[in-house]
């Protein structure tokens, strides 16, 4: 009523008090002095006022405002950690510091849809207030997407399924504590209910603050980190990957990597930083780039190469260990190890666990750190899987305190046997899930698992006849087979990049693009995957997705002719003149005398003359 006062004029509000029934009109006028009244008499007051004034909106504001009060009373029941969906399932505990008189409870219908219900169902004052409380529940935890509606006697809530699907973690740090305590203490203690209720909004905004600021760090460390930590490893001369990566937080201090060294060599490093969080991952990546810039063909002379790097960077504010390995064309591997796990490779002939030898001492520790390290050599056969993994998987901890250890890795890599190299990964995983059930995850784990296909051979006759077919004009037949190629290896790049320009060739361009997104998915650095995606999309009559397609093949190789030509056309049609005729002042003078300018010259004096415009071209 309060609060009502400062929004609507006494006198109004006094003629439209008098025009209520008798009951509700005593209980109006006696409001401030009664010392008790139930909640189903307020209803049926607060009901026909904040109707008739369109103000329910200010018991929405009084739930955001009693936020910091309902985590002051249930914060020490909360883990310092948890889910999203962990904290709206304990919405009911906060509604309960302010009412008795219903029991409220959630329901999930859908898998982002929450539904908070009452028992008995509430009358509408009290479904605007619980909606202000969870309004103010998602600020607090800076969870800026959430849609927050009222229904007949609930509220519902619909969180964005990126948000659950990430598993996005709320922390309740000591800074936060100590604020929701200090402001329960001023709450109970201070008789001037108006004053507390100041100092609580000034601490729930600081907290907002901080609270959103720490989430915008730690999205914008998550965003890089995706960035540079590839989502998937390619198949590569019948040598098939599958990664499973779980960081311990937002970000991780372990990262992986693999690079193409030449047409004959493939190398790959794993690492894993001292430490959790930003500062892990910051290390992690300066890591990762020293890797990238250090290809040389002894992985000892690598290891030693990156442990200077993050002395001169890092400067003994972190370290991490790696293992960095080369396969080359005849499955001979090269590898060294700085402090990592040593693999696991399963032998499939044998049945034979080898656990490869090698030592070496930190990387970004020690300056002569180089002494350490050694080139080991192995090989794969057909079948065999090498199994690469951080120390979060060995040393993890079940409820009793045992570590999972090597030994129950072993047992369970031995019953891989006849698995592919997905559902060996996923069978591990299995194992972990169940040993630490009824545990946290307490570091970062990375599994990378290699497996050489025994059905290389059937691959690449199936490509040779697919490139035959192809050759001798019958492209839907080439396409076929590149699909069952694909089938074997759905990872190998240069299958994927020939399927893509073949269906687009067949005129079949949705296909087309699908199969090249995952091409640029593993890699995303050539210009004729993008020429021909452009294409694609212009066909289908997308010309803003063509532009920027062709702006992206451009952008790896500007002396293209096809595409200066295409981007030019495309922009015209997009009614972009300048920026067309700019781009075609560069083609003229990179490119003088190309037939293609001729043709761009025409449609250029045909715009002029309002008819109508060319198409663009593909090779």
């Amino acid at each position: 009523m309060d609060l009502l006062a400062e929004k609507v004029s006494h006198e109004e509000l006094s003629n439209f008090i008098a025009s209520l029934p008798a009951d509700l009109r005593d209980l109006a006028v006696n409001y401030d002095t009664q010392p008790w009244r139930s909640a189903k008499e307020e209803s049926r007051l607060l009901d026909p006022i904040l109707e008739r004034y369109a103000q329910f909106g200010l018991l929405e504001q009084t739930g955001r405002d009693c936020v910091v009060t309902a985590l002051s009373q249930t914060v020490n029941s909360l883990p310092k950690e948890c889910g999203i969906t962990d904290v709206v399932f304990r919405i009911p505990s906060f509604a309960a510091v302010f009412t008795t008189r219903y029991r409220v409870y959630v329901e999930r219908p859908e898998f982002h849809t929450f539904e908070i219900k009452t028992d008995p169902p509430a009358e509408k004052p009290d479904v605007h207030f619980l909606k202000g409380l969870i309004q103010g529940l998602m600020t607090t935890l800076a969870v800026q997407d959430a849609q927050i509606t009222d229904g007949e006697g609930f509220t519902r809530l619909i969180l964005p399924d990126e948000l659950l699907r990430e598993g996005v973690k709320i922390t309740y740090d000591v800074y936060a504590q100590q604020v929701l305590k200090e402001s329960a203490r001023v709450l109970s203690d201070n008789r001037d209910l108006q004053t507390a209720v100041e100092y609580l909004n000034m601490a729930n905004r600081e907290l907002e603050k901080k609270i959103l600021v720490n989430k915008r760090e730690l999205d914008m460390a998550r965003s890089i980190q995706k960035g540079f930590v590839p989502q998937r490893v390619p198949d590569w001369n019948g040598l098939q990957f599958w990664v499973k990566f779980f960081p311990f937080s937002e970000v991780s201090g372990d990262f992986y990597d693999y690079f193409y060294l030449g047409s004959t060599r493939f190398g790959m490093v794993a690492g894993d930083v001292s430490g959790h969080g930003v500062p892990a991952a910051l290390i992690s990546a300066i890591a990762k780039f020293s890797f990238s810039n250090n290809r040389l063909d002894s992985p000892a002379q690598v290891l030693e190469s990156v442990n200077m790097d993050m002395l001169n960077f890092v400067r003994g504010e972190g370290y991490l260990t790696g293992f960095y390995m080369i396969v080359d064309n005849n499955y001979g591997i090269t590898y060294s190890v700085a402090a990592f796990p040593n693999p696991i490779l399963f032998r499939a002939k044998t049945r034979h666990i080898e656990q490869l030898p090698g030592h070496g001492t930190l990387l970004g520790m020690f300056p002569d750190a180089g002494r350490s390290y050694m080139d080991y050599q192995t090989y794969l056969e057909p079948g065999d899987k090498l199994f690469i993994f951080s120390d979060g998987l060995i040393e993890a901890t079940n409820v009793q305190g045992e570590s999972l250890g090597e030994d129950k890795l072993i047992d369970t890599i031995l019953e891989t046997e006849g698995m592919d190299v997905q559902r060996s990964s996923e069978h591990i995983m299995g194992m972990y899930n169940r040993f630490i059930r009824g545990t946290d995850q307490k570091d970062d784990l990375t599994l990378i698992t290699a497996m050489l296909s025994e059905r290389l051979s059937e691959f690449d006759e199936t490509v040779m006849h697919a490139r035959r077919a192809f050759h001798s004009g019958d492209v839907t037949h080439a396409c076929t087979l590149l699909k069952k190629a694909i089938s074997i290896f759905p990872r190998q790049t240069a299958a994927l990049f020939l399927l893509g320009k073949y269906l687009a060739l067949e005129g079949k361009y949705e296909e087309a693009l699908e199969y090249l997104r995952q091409y640029n998915g593993l890699k995303p650095y050539n210009a004729d995957s993008y020429r021909i995606k452009g294409y694609c999309y212009y066909r289908l009559g997308n010309l803003e997705a063509a532009s920027e397609q062709f702006k992206r093949a451009l952008g790896l190789r500007w002396e293209n002719p096809s595409v200066l030509y295409n981007q030019t056309m495309v922009l015209l049609k997009l009614n972009q003149v300048e920026e067309a005729r700019k781009l075609f002042e560069y083609f003229e003078h990179t490119n003088p005398g190309h037939f293609l300018l001729g043709k761009i010259r025409d449609k250029l004096r045909a715009m002029n003359q309002h008819t109508e415009d060319d198409a663009p071209g593909a090779d």
